[in-house]
């Protein structure tokens, strides 16, 4: 549902115990394999036409954030790839920066990180090491006009950052912040979510 488009399903795998067989047919409660090439993921709905709209699995504001250091520069593909599936699984938040690049990861627990490393260098083969980054929480930003997003996004550069999704997300220093920037972008909203509810708005 989220490309809206039509999918292909090449034999997909039914699963009992140790057993694999291709399947024409499931059922409510059937848990199958399809083949992906990378084009799904976590929360992707299929549907046999129906226009169905889901609001997805939401993405909670981080609270303890790391720059990444990839150790092996011959690895960034592998260090790339492995960190943005592994935010789409949610074992951590990814965020982009959107002028130099730089990789940050959020969480809100320490051993969030070292799962991440571990599963890194065990299933991806690729290495990294942390740096302490300056931010106490994330936001996720929006505005009825795009012009007021680009004006925000050329006056902090550096701050403004993309979650997995391509959505902006602004990391803050503090409490203070929120006030003074909300004072000074008053068409900038802040969102606890990456849903952006109404719900979740920053007041």
């Amino acid at each position: 549902m989220r490309e809206k488009r039509e999918f292909k399903v090449a034999n997909p795998l039914t699963f009992m115990a140790q057993a694999r067989a291709v399947t024409e047919a499931a059922y409510a409660g059937d848990i199958i394999g399809i083949h992906d090439t990378g084009a799904l993921k976590i929360g992707d709905t299929f549907s046999e036409g129906e226009a169905l709209n889901f609001s997805g699995i939401p993405s909670f504001a981080p609270e303890i954030f790391r720059l990444v250091i990839n150790r092996n520069p011959l690895k960034s593909k592998q260090l790339q790839k492995g960190l943005r599936q592994l935010s789409e699984e949610g074992a951590v938040q990814l965020f982009r920066g959107l002028l130099d690049q730089k990789l940050v990861l959020g969480a809100v627990g320490e051993l969030q990180f070292d799962v991440v490393r571990f599963r890194l260098e065990n299933e991806y083969g690729a290495q990294c090491d942390y740096q302490v980054y300056d931010a106490a929480f994330a936001y996720w930003i929006a505005a009825d006009e795009e012009k007021y997003l680009k004006e925000f996004q050329s006056d902090k550069p550096l701050r403004v950052m993309q979650d997995t999704d391509d959505k902006p997300v602004f990391l803050f220093k503090g409490v203070w912040e929120v006030k003074f920037l909300r004072e000074q972008f008053p068409k900038i909203r802040f969102y606890k979510t990456s849903e952006c509810r109404e719900r979740d708005l920053v007041i």
